[in-house]
């Protein structure tokens, strides 16, 4: 079927104007999406992907990044990917990733996060040290935005939902690099989501490339001199793209462009993307306060049996700090989080979603763990079972069911990758006469 058949004739004449191999382009939205996957740097280096089971070949965006080439239908409910081992990425999206160069220590923000594929990328690449703010505007998304953190064991991530523009007020010149992956048209996701074809209009774009245009003036404020601000989109439209950042640099004298580009489905395997990154000017040295709290409302855990469980149960809990709120649950914060406060008198309105890890909460005088704590730390406790990908326990404790063991106490369920001797956490149990009790979510319980 012609591509003019089924695209808004508008957008079939922009984009023969636009590209001399308008042709090839159309042809390519008659294909089958391409799918990729990105492997959790958290949990293992890029050498695990040969104990995949699928067949991939390498990305051309960034370094842990694989296109699919099977169908691999039912992906999600795979062993290694409920252990957060890899994310289903569209590869063309993971070029934001590798232009942010984010490096160990650095304090970044992602102003539109959900649903978590570049958060979850650039955590990676922070391996922990350092700050991310993960922002999502939308409540429901910044929920699934927390899932994935907590999936991919992200321990030094704050998940917020709220407007980028109250950044502003308490994130002066803070961060050392901003994201700004924009709500846009979605030109680039047509042969993905037909759905995103009947929404298209030119009026769509202009009001995109509006709200595109705030968001930045947000992201200038938070970012700090000498800073990096990465902006993309999964579109074409010059008005969303090049336009913006025009009109950007025009208003912000202070930024320079220093790299563009441009990804098309018929030049590479991927969907549509535009990917830019430009640098704030001033001296490198000047950075601002983070005036958003985490640790508020919380204090340094006094509890003997929170203490106890952690003695008795982690061997190791990774320079984090614990926390506990009047109610009784338990956080566990990197170092580096105490030093964000809110001043009196401030009026921040950012919700806070989650904090670091949220590690569990006091029952009746019992400290009862997360799922959260055994995905982050679960390698770190004493008490292990090892199961195999295919074995008939692993399926029976996906499914929740009881499984035989000879510990006692609170036991991490590991799933072999079978590479390099790495276990990955999958879930927790409670041992005692020979049984485990599974402490598996429902919500993420696998029937059949």
């Amino acid at each position: 079927m012609k591509p003019e058949l089924d695209l808004p004739k508008e957008f079939v004449d922009r984009m023969r104007n636009m590209l001399a191999d308008s042709d090839a382009f159309f042809e390519s939205l008659k294909g089958a999406p391409v799918r990729g996957l990105r492997v959790n740097l958290l949990k293992a280096d890029i050498g695990v992907i040969k104990a995949l089971p699928f067949r991939l070949i390498p990305s051309e965006t960034l370094e842990e990044g694989f296109v699919l080439l099977d169908d691999a239908c039912g992906i999600g409910n795979h062993p290694l990917h409920i252990a957060g081992l890899f994310y289903m990425q569209e590869p063309s999206a993971m070029s934001t990733i590798a232009a942010a160069e984010v490096s160990p220590g650095d304090y970044v923000l992602d102003m539109c996060a959900a649903p978590g594929g570049k958060t979850t990328g650039i955590a990676a690449r922070l391996g922990g040290k350092g700050l991310l703010i993960a922002n999502e505007i939308v409540p429901s998304r910044a929920k699934l935005l927390c899932r994935n953190v907590e999936r991919m064991g992200i321990t030094n991530c704050i998940v917020t939902s709220a407007s980028p523009s109250e950044f502003e007020k308490c994130c002066l010149n803070a961060f050392d690099k901003v994201i700004v992956d924009a709500p846009c048209s979605g030109e680039g996701m047509f042969r993905k989501d037909p759905a995103a074809i009947l929404e298209w209009s030119l009026e769509h774009v202009s009001a995109c490339a509006k709200r595109q245009s705030n968001i930045l003036d947000s992201a200038a404020i938070t970012l700090r001199p000498g800073g990096k601000l990465i902006y993309s989109t999964c579109t074409f439209s010059l008005e969303e793209n090049e336009e913006v950042l025009e009109a950007f640099i025009k208003r912000h004298s202070d930024f320079s462009l220093i790299s563009s580009k441009r990804l098309y489905p018929h030049l590479m395997r991927g969907e549509g993307h535009f990917v830019a990154v430009l640098e704030k000017g001033g001296a490198a040295t000047v950075k601002g306060a983070i005036q958003l709290d985490p640790t508020q409302g919380l204090k340094p855990v006094k509890s003997g049996a929170i203490a106890a469980f952690f003695a008795e149960n982690i061997s190791d809990t990774s320079g984090l700090l614990a926390f506990e709120s009047k109610e009784g649950k338990v956080f566990l914060m990197p170092e580096c989080f105490t030093s964000l406060k809110t001043p009196k008198g401030m009026d921040i309105r950012i919700p806070i979603f989650s904090r670091g890890v949220f590690a569990g909460e006091l029952i009746k005088g019992r400290f009862e763990p997360s799922h959260t704590l055994v995905m982050a730390l679960g390698e770190k406790f004493k008490n292990r079972i090892f199961l195999k990908q295919d074995s008939k326990a692993l399926t029976s404790f996906l499914h929740g069911d009881v499984l035989p063991c000879d510990k006692n106490g609170y036991t991490a369920v590991c799933v072999d990758s079978e590479y390099d001797n790495i276990f990955l956490p999958i879930g927790l149990g409670k041992a005692s006469g020979g049984q485990l009790k599974n402490k598996l979510p429902k919500g993420l319980r696998i029937n059949g």
